[in-house]
């Protein structure tokens, strides 16, 4: 038969074992381990677009002052637009720390609002995203002063809020370049 009593040196390594488990459980409910300042992590964007109208836009465009502000409308069935959007996704994450922002805006038919958030979040676009309330045709476009009434259109607004650009399609693809341009001068203001 087996002795029940446990030797000396096999007490002291259960009495450590149990020592630390107890000294981390009693660590991790008292939640040391963790970090408990602020970190300087980016907040979460949720990828959805709102309805918007004109007044919303303008509202839009005043709550980022302080910032370059770039909108740009564009339309999942728009091939242009879906050829430009991912170049002004890669710049606001390459330029959102120097105060730079984009308000992008779908011209999508409202009913189709599931397009557009599809096409949204397959693009991971963390900017300020919304739809147009007017939905597709006319009203919309006379509404954001969209005159060439041809999409991608682009305005670019400085760090007061006031309009010092427009790129307009009218038809002819949009130069990236030409854009990068217009918003690094901007942010040098």
């Amino acid at each position: 038969m087996r002795n029940a009593a446990v030797s000396t040196p096999c007490k002291k390594r259960i009495i450590y074992r149990v020592t630390v488990l107890t000294a981390v459980f009693g660590l991790s409910i008292l939640g040391c381990g963790r970090e408990t300042t602020p970190t300087a992590a980016k907040p979460t964007v949720e990828i959805a677009p709102t309805k918007i109208d004109r007044q919303g836009l303008a509202d839009a465009v005043a709550q980022n002052r302080g910032k370059v502000v770039l909108v740009e409308f564009w339309a999942t069935w728009c091939a242009p637009c879906v050829k430009l959007f991912p170049h002004t996704v890669e710049l606001h994450e390459r330029l959102a720390d120097h105060g730079f922002v984009v308000i992008a805006v779908s011209m999508d038919d409202t009913d189709n609002q599931e397009a557009a958030l599809r096409f949204l979040r397959n693009r991971q676009a963390k900017s300020e995203n919304y739809i147009s309330q007017y939905g597709l045709g006319s009203e919309g476009f006379t509404a954001f002063d969209i005159t060439d009434g041809a999409l991608p259109h682009l305005k670019l607004y400085d760090r007061d809020g006031r309009l010092q650009e427009t790129f307009a399609s009218g038809g002819q693809p949009l130069e990236p370049e030409q854009i990068d341009r217009a918003v690094e001068e901007l942010l040098k203001q």
